[in-house]
């Protein structure tokens, strides 16, 4: 008797004969198929020295400290009392960290193959960072401070002044600073974009309600495989994996049941463990604390995975007639 056996295409499968095979085999080998494309590997540190320099020198005239008090003179002539108008920034040496992080560990990224979107991107310092680290398809920022918005787009203006002119040097990607509100104008400028984008970058530090459920309501529509990176807090609770959460709570349950008939001696009762499900959807994956302009904060970074694949396991060693090879 066969075992047994977990079924796939291909897998455990007695192929059918050569002659119905046949025109399909000379079919596939009259096509070529490209190859996969490869990932972006991490970039080295000695790297970054070059990257950093033209950083700097497109924002040169906007320091952490020009880029807060004019945002805190905008919020002030304006009575803006909303805490999540909060200034705050990062700049290229984290954003570098982070992308070899998830290029190492979560990815793979390609070259030239989704978005970055960061929400609330201010003067567009690590919306250029991205760009100047990473080949993206494009890089999105949203904004919707109005001298952060000014501040982002003389910058990048200078970074599209110094997009290479060399022949054969590839191009930067290109780089998008809009200014506007992701939670107001959600449909407007976000819903387009979702099923594109490969990172999303949030410094949630001062980040309310709002704009935390904006943040849900994104990685929901983002694709399979994307990556959400947060600074300060993390996604909501709501729209996150949670089967495998509270096992100590999911297993006093289960002993609750096993014990419910009255009269009962518990000694030779069994109690069944609570389950456990493979992941799928947003995870945390990783958390790590970082040193920024205004002190230390916690990165988190979110993973969207892939359902389960749901396999078929073969009765008495055939499936749909076709007997499984055994070895």
């Amino acid at each position: 008797q066969a075992r047994p056996s977990v079924v796939g295409p291909g897998f455990g499968l007695r192929a059918p004969s050569g002659r119905a095979r046949a025109p399909a085999m000379a079919a596939e080998e009259e096509e070529e198929v490209p190859p996969p494309p490869e990932p972006v590997g991490p970039l080295p540190d000695e790297e970054l020295e070059g990257r950093q320099m033209l950083y700097e020198a497109i924002f040169a005239s906007t320091t952490a400290d020009v880029a807060k008090m004019a945002s805190i003179n905008e919020r002030r002539e304006n009575e803006l009392q909303d805490k999540s108008l909060t200034y705050s920034e990062l700049d290229i040496s984290v954003l570098h960290q982070v992308l070899n992080t998830l290029k190492t560990s979560y990815g793979p990224l390609f070259a030239q193959k989704g978005l970055f979107v960061d929400l609330g991107s201010g003067t567009g310092k690590a919306c250029i960072a991205a760009a100047l680290l990473h080949p993206f398809e494009k890089v999105i920022g949203i904004e919707t401070v109005q001298c952060l918005s000014d501040l982002a787009n003389t910058a990048l203006t200078a970074y599209n002044e110094r997009q290479p002119t060399e022949e054969g040097l590839p191009r930067n990607p290109e780089v998008q600073l809009i200014k506007g509100d992701f939670v107001a104008d959600f449909e407007a400028l976000l819903d387009p974009l979702a099923e594109q984008i490969v990172v999303c970058l949030a410094v949630a530090t001062c980040y309310g309600p709002d704009q935390l459920q904006a943040m849900a309501n994104l990685a929901n529509k983002m694709p399979d495989g994307s990556l959400f990176v947060t600074f300060g807090q993390g996604l909501p609770e709501t729209v996150l994996f949670s089967k495998n959460n509270s096992p100590l709570y999911r297993r006093s349950v289960a002993v609750k049941k096993a014990l419910a008939q009255r009269g009962l001696d518990p000694r030779g009762v069994e109690i069944e463990e609570p389950t456990t499900y493979q992941p799928e959807g947003w995870v945390q994956v990783h958390t790590e604390e970082f040193a920024v302009v205004y002190g230390n904060t916690r990165c988190f970074i979110f993973k969207k995975l892939l359902p389960p694949q749901e396999v078929d396991v073969a009765e008495e060693g055939e499936v749909e007639g076709e007997e499984v090879q055994e070895g």
